[in-house]
């Protein structure tokens, strides 16, 4: 049944058990303190047992005759074996007959003075009963007197006459401290066994509170302890249906509550620090529109980030890392930007295949790929020679817009064994979306960029572009004294060209002069298509003198190409106009102005060539 094994009912049965112990333990006591009076019932009763036998023998020896000296010998016997201290035997008037205190032969107990005669001749009716008494005896012990009459019975009748009530006494005598030691012995075994009940008793409700009580209940404030420590995963360690196994079941139910309410907590707060560093990621990226202005410090923001997610999850981490961008034309992964490692410390040194390595397989599958151990992982197959110690956790994000890879971005933990949760995959997901989201709309604001700044058939600045950086230059060479110059470029007869093969292949040839012009111009200068089949060139950093021979090797090479036409080969000429700052002019309205001036003297000198004003010359 359920409630026998419940705590009360365990406690109930201690305490009953408790209670019977003292109940024990106190009827030991009583029965100590009552133990003389006891005895003195049982002494006396043993004294009855032992005159009657006496009497019973004495009467039998009596009736058949036997002789006095025989008495006296069964008497003697008696005594000894039962360890009586006196017998006497009297007649009728008192006289002692027989003794085994052979002094007290002819000793008369008189009824007015010995007690014990006072006792059967009380108030003159005399007792024909055993009477036992407590007295003093002659020599100052004290003893217990027992007197019983030899009663005048009818087998007594053939010696003596019917008219006598008795024929004398039997008294008996035993010592007091006989029956004392007998007592003290009989109390020292009473304390002995009351006090073995109660250590009995005492052990046995130790173990019991041990066992049922205290042990289950210092588990149960371990278990407290523990919960209130913080540790939500202790529980009590409790078998059973009482309260306290009840009781502990239901801290192990609210420990767990707990743990699961703190895990929803911490999952929650892990979800907003995470949209929290996600939201800095995308304002940092939201800066900027250029791509090549995004990447760095958007990267740092998300290492910073995301170093500061793990610290609020108890784990202290290194993040560094870079930014890989797919090359669509060769489908190779190139990196683009770094922070904290250099392409040279890289396996593959900054240049990845796709499904090559972590990085690889990450474009290729589109999805997170994690190692918590890189040095240990056969996917990574561009190992960089690198010491055991320097091992670390490899991350590769892909960089999507919508099913499109557009890069990569890997993240290295140190040190290695970082194991990556699902919501810490989300959160990555989420980074790589973003991310490569924003590189999409970078890319599309460069493409416009470019229409808006370059002319869409050779590539080349457009016209309005060319004198935003004209003035640009006319500033920096203000500022810092710098010379510059200017070349103004004409197609000779292009018109004449168009007509002769159409204005596609008109197209086509002004597309050709464009690479013609990036080849020889170098990276800081200014190549634009200024209208039409008109060209110029701002060379940055570079006088007069050496701005002429550039323009003449560019006017041979365009001198020297052949255009090849639906099968048929034309080649066309340039002229060109040349001006520097501030020799020529300081505005950049005025160095338009001569370097016009001059290519119309080269075209009206017959064309093909380079016309420079020097000085005295300028119009």
């Amino acid at each position: 049944m359920k409630w026998v094994n419940s705590l009360a009912f365990k406690i109930i049965s201690g305490i009953l058990l408790i209670i019977t112990a003292t109940f024990g333990a106190s009827i030991l006591w009583i029965y100590h303190s009552q133990v003389q009076e006891e005895h003195r019932h049982h002494v006396e009763k043993d004294a009855g047992i032992i005159m009657e036998l006496i009497r019973k023998a004495l009467e039998e020896q009596l009736v058949i005759g036997m002789p006095l000296e025989g008495v006296q010998t069964l008497i003697d016997t008696i005594a000894t074996e039962e360890g009586i201290k006196t017998i006497h035997i009297t007649g009728k008037e008192g006289m002692v007959k027989l003794s085994t205190d052979r002094s007290f032969l002819n000793y008369r107990f008189e009824k007015g003075k010995e007690k014990g005669c006072i006792v059967c001749h009380k108030n003159g009716v005399v007792s024909p009963g055993v009477t036992l008494v407590s007295t003093v005896d002659y020599s100052g012990e004290r003893i217990m007197r027992n007197v019983s009459p030899i009663e005048n019975k009818k087998a007594c009748q053939g010696c003596h006459s019917p008219d006598k009530r008795y024929l004398g006494m039997i008294i008996v005598d035993s010592s007091v401290s006989l029956v004392i030691a007998h007592i003290k012995t009989l109390q020292m075994e009473l304390v002995v066994t009351f006090l073995v009940a109660l250590s009995a008793t005492t052990l046995f409700i130790y173990w019991f509170s041990a066992i049922y009580v205290k042990r289950p209940l210092h588990r149960l404030v371990e278990t407290v302890k523990a919960i209130g420590g913080g540790n939500l995963q202790a529980r009590a360690e409790l078998k059973g249906r009482d309260e306290l196994s009840v009781f502990g079941a239901s801290i192990n139910e609210m420990a767990g509550q707990l743990e699961r309410q703190v895990e929803e907590i911490r999952a929650k707060g892990y979800e907003i620090r995470a949209l929290n560093a996600l939201n800095e990621i995308i304002t940092t990226a939201s800066k900027y529109l250029s791509l090549k202005d995004v990447l760095e410090p958007t990267l740092i923001v998300i290492t910073r980030s995301l170093e500061a997610l793990e610290e609020t999850g108890g784990r202290k981490v290194k993040i560094t890392g870079g930014i890989f961008l797919l090359n669509d034309e060769t489908g190779e992964l190139l990196l683009s930007t770094a922070h904290g490692v250099s392409p040279d410390s890289l396996g593959c040194k900054g240049r990845a295949a796709s499904g090559d390595c972590i990085c690889g397989l990450s474009a290729q599958s589109g999805e997170v790929v994690a190692t918590s151990y890189c040095l240990a992982d056969p996917r990574h197959t561009r190992m960089p020679s690198v010491r055991p110690e320097e091992d670390h956790a490899h991350i590769s994000i892909p960089l999507k817009s919508g099913d499109k890879v557009l890069g990569v971005i890997f993240l290295h933990f140190s040190p290695p064994g970082y194991q990556p949760q699902p919501s810490d995959i989300a959160t990555f997901t989420s980074i790589g979306s973003y991310l490569g989201l924003h590189i999409e709309k970078a890319r599309l604001y460069e493409k416009v960029q470019e229409l808006a700044t370059h002319d869409g058939l050779t590539e080349l600045y457009n016209h309005r572009e060319f004198h935003r950086l004209l003035e640009q230059e006319v500033q920096r060479a203000r500022r810092y004294p710098k010379e510059f110059s200017l070349l103004m470029m004409d197609i000779d007869h292009f018109k004449q060209f168009n007509d002769t093969y159409g204005h596609l292949s008109g197209d086509e040839a002004l597309r050709a002069i464009g690479v013609i012009i990036r080849k020889h111009a170098r990276s800081v200068d200014i190549a634009a298509r200024y209208g039409g089949e008109e060209f110029a060139i701002i060379l940055t950093d570079t006088p007069s003198k050496q701005a002429e021979e550039v323009a003449e090797r560019l006017r041979s090479s365009v001198a020297g190409h052949t255009f090849s036409i639906k099968g048929e080969v034309a080649s066309l000429t340039i002229s060109i106009g040349l001006t520097s700052f501030p020799a020529d002019s300081d505005t950049g309205e005025g160095l338009v102005k001569v370097a016009d001036n001059a290519l119309y003297c080269a075209k009206s000198s017959g064309r093909n060539r380079v016309y420079w004003f020097a000085e005295g010359q300028k119009k």
